[in-house]
């Protein structure tokens, strides 16, 4: 049996119930799906400016972290910012 018609035969069940038809609208999989999308919406609204927040720190620690370096290991130009960035990760590790 599709997806497809799985949702219709439920809708059907839960339309001509008698118990279940007055709030058909507000059972089965696609209004659980709806709901649970709202939830889950909400979560990731409330969580974002926290996770920028977190984000703009680590960034300010890591830039102020950087400047503790000797100026002489910062790259100049692009073709020596490889040997230069493996020099600070081997002193890092």
């Amino acid at each position: 049996m599709s997806i497809t018609e799985a949702i219709k035969i439920e809708s059907e069940f839960f339309n001509t119930h008698p118990v279940y038809s007055p709030n058909a609208a507000k059972m089965g999989i696609p209004f659980l799906t709806r709901f649970l999308n709202k939830i889950l919406v909400g979560h990731i609204q409330r969580c974002i400016p926290d996770l920028t927040k977190q984000i703009t720190l680590t960034i300010q620690q890591k830039e102020r972290e950087l400047l503790t370096y000797n100026s002489q290991y910062l790259p100049v130009d692009k073709k020596n910012q490889g040997p230069i960035i493996l020099n600070l990760i081997s002193r890092f590790i």
